[in-house]
């Protein structure tokens, strides 16, 4: 209904219609790339801290899990820095197409990857990671030499815990991993926050 009382349609002029379309194209294109990772499409580190603060605030339990490619700087001295992006884009492509229903994938920092799983059972989630580090185990290269693995750390959030405790979980079974042999991902059974020492 119109200010008058009749009903009527409110119909915006086309140019405006189509400025107000590019604006909110253009708000949302701004969005997507201050959250995106520009090599390998991925989330970012910015995008990643937004969504665990949001987790962590819903006190329900979701997994993080940490993972690092093996030997990455020997990648890049080899082969160069073109290969490392190469490695880098084929690895973020895999993962996305294992992770896109179950979870955030992101890059969280040079060849460190994260992900997000709101996911109900630990199991699912180690399998998923399984999946990726056979996976990259297993991709084939232009350079008959290289051969790409990652490792991984996973950690369960509980209640009270903080984001510097949950990371630093996941970050200790990522050293684990790397120092009994590398190309393994291993799981955190039991995490000690603050909280529970008071």
């Amino acid at each position: 209904m119109n200010p008058s009382g009749s009903i009527g349609l409110l119909i915006k002029p086309w140019p405006v219609l189509l400025d107000h379309y590019k604006s909110t194209h253009e708000l949302s294109e701004a969005r997507l790339q201050a959250n995106v990772d520009q090599l390998t499409g991925l989330y970012n580190r910015r995008f990643f801290d937004i969504k665990l603060s949001q987790l962590l605030k819903k006190q329900e339990p979701f997994y993080l899990a940490l993972l690092d490619l093996d030997d990455f700087k020997k990648v890049n001295d080899t082969f160069g820095h073109q290969t490392g992006d190469s490695v880098l884009k084929r690895v973020a492509k895999l993962g996305n197409s294992i992770f896109y229903e179950h979870g955030w994938f992101c890059r969280y920092g040079g060849e460190e990857l994260a992900v997000l799983f709101e996911v109900g059972s630990g199991n699912l989630a180690i399998s998923l990671l399984e999946a990726l580090r056979h996976g990259v185990e297993h991709l084939d290269w232009r350079e008959d030499a290289l051969r790409v693995t990652l490792s991984g750390g996973v950690a369960v959030s509980k209640k009270d815990i903080s984001a510097k405790e949950l990371i630093n979980a996941a970050d200790i079974q990522v050293y684990n991993a790397k120092r009994d042999g590398k190309n393994r991902i291993y799981e955190c059974i039991s995490i000690t926050t603050l909280h529970d020492t008071m």
